[in-house]
């Protein structure tokens, strides 16, 4: 199985409240960003819902929700990776370099894009890694080698997942 863009993107505008699902291949069930909260959707569910969506974009990875705190504001957004290059191999896993990534409001305001223009520079400044395996069991590079082979748990203190 070849790496590919494997996180479909999609939000809801209109009626409100604004929400975003994220599907991702080989599962059945997606994610839904609505008011605050997520939810895990079965496969029926989101197929109800579906069509009132339109696609925003696909992307090779999720690396989760970042919480801006501005004062008496909290803003939410979905970190996706958009763009990454293999720098070698690490027992069974490919090693990519993250070079790109994409910022989605869950708020869907436009003029939050100021806000977080300095964090897509550090993200995309290429100083940030992720394994990917065919076989469904990624290299974790936020643990030690000691560590790796004692427990198979992620360290979860990192802002990182595997794309």
């Amino acid at each position: 199985m070849a790496f590919s863009k494997g996180y479909h993107v999609y939000h809801k505008l209109d009626p409100p409240p604004f929400s975003v699902i994220v599907e991702t291949r080989n599962k059945e069930e997606c994610l839904m960003f609505e008011s605050g909260a997520v939810a895990v959707l079965s496969s029926a569910e989101k197929e109800a819902i579906k069509s009132t969506y339109s696609k925003v974009m696909d992307a090779y990875g999720l690396l989760g929700v970042l919480r801006l705190n501005l004062g008496d504001t909290l803003l939410h957004y979905l970190v996706l990776v958009t763009g990454c290059m293999s720098v070698g191999k690490i027992q069974e896993s490919e090693v990519f370099r993250v070079i790109s990534t994409e910022f989605i409001s869950l708020r869907s305001d436009p003029s939050d894009e100021d806000r977080i223009s300095e964090v897509r520079k550090v993200l995309n400044s290429g100083n940030f890694y992720s394994a990917w395996s065919a076989t469904g069991v990624s290299l974790d590079l936020s643990l030690n080698a000691h560590r790796s082979m004692k427990e198979h748990t992620t360290d979860n203190r990192f802002f990182c997942v595997s794309v």
